[in-house]
């Protein structure tokens, strides 16, 4: 499952592309994202995102894989948006009938053990679910998966080496770029031998459902430990290499290939620059569309 984050090389007109101009993609996309607050207008957002993936030939599960992360986040996102919005102290907005208090200041102060951490945990606000939360988290959530998506779609569809030249030429420091692709790279295989570990234990009569909670951390922690020393050894293998390869000796730093824009990504690139201006003109003519 977690293999989905992988670059697979595949014949599509997506995979030609230069990535800087798979990178600037991103731009309009995100922009309305980050602007619009109208859930018809980050639909339409999402939907374009979905149908990039169309010519870049990614297999279904994969993108099946990628709506479950997806749903995860938002099932984590929605409820703390939910019992934690408080946007209604700020604007004097009525709680009521938008909303219905779980833990009022109040009663939190008259729990003993519980309460003085509420309080803390909510800045002395008390718990909340509102109506307001709800949808403000639905948007969060929204947001948040179409981010998601559009950050994978480069990553599956740009090879990791070029990713980092792409960074190189627009001015950042090449150990920064090197640290953040090999953790981006290295996160799904961490994952993945967590879930071989969990499977190793369930082949070898290990029930999880049965143990107590006691003996479950103690199973995940013994798993955790095994999979920490797992780390430590890939991370001393890629020290290593990096240390026989002279890795930062020089400041200048030379690649085997180049990046070269054909006539396909300066025609993308137009497109970008038409459809960004666009949004921008849109926004600052109908900005209660888009608020």
């Amino acid at each position: 499952m977690f293999q989905v984050f992988h670059y697979v090389d595949k014949p599509s007109p997506i995979h030609r592309l230069d990535p800087r101009t798979k990178i600037l993609c991103l731009v309009p996309i995100l922009l309305l994202t980050v602007v619009s607050r109208n859930p018809i207008v980050l639909f339409l957002v999402f939907a374009s995102v979905l149908v990039l993936f169309l010519p870049a030939k990614i297999e279904f599960h994969r993108i099946k894989a990628l709506l479950k992360f997806a749903l995860i986040g938002g099932l984590l996102l929605v409820p703390l948006q939910t019992l934690f919005y408080y946007r209604f102290l700020l604007y004097g907005e009525p709680v009521l009938p938008y909303g219905l208090w779980i833990i009022t200041p109040e009663t939190a102060r008259s729990l003993p053990l519980l309460g003085p951490l509420i309080l803390w945990a909510t800045n002395g606000r008390g718990i909340i679910a509102s109506l307001h939360g709800f949808l403000f988290g639905l948007m969060v959530t929204l947001r948040f998966v179409i981010m998601f998506f559009a950050g994978s779609f480069v990553v599956m569809t740009t090879k990791p080496k070029d990713i980092i030249l792409t960074f190189n030429k627009l001015g950042v420091p090449f150990k920064i770029t090197f640290t953040a692709m090999t953790g981006l790279r290295f996160l799904p295989i961490i994952l993945e031998e967590w879930t071989l570990v969990m499977k190793a234990q369930s082949a070898r009569g290990m029930r999880f459902r049965k143990l107590s909670i006691r003996n479950l951390m103690k199973i995940l922690s013994r798993s955790l430990s095994a999979l920490i020393i797992n780390s430590v050894r890939r991370a001393r293998i890629i020290a290593f290499a990096m240390e026989t390869r002279a890795f930062g000796l020089s400041k200048r730093r030379t690649t085997l290939t180049e990046l070269q824009m054909n006539r396909t990504d300066k025609i993308v690139l137009i497109a970008i620059c038409f459809v960004t201006a666009s949004m921008v003109t849109l926004v600052i003519l109908f900005p209660t569309f888009f608020g």
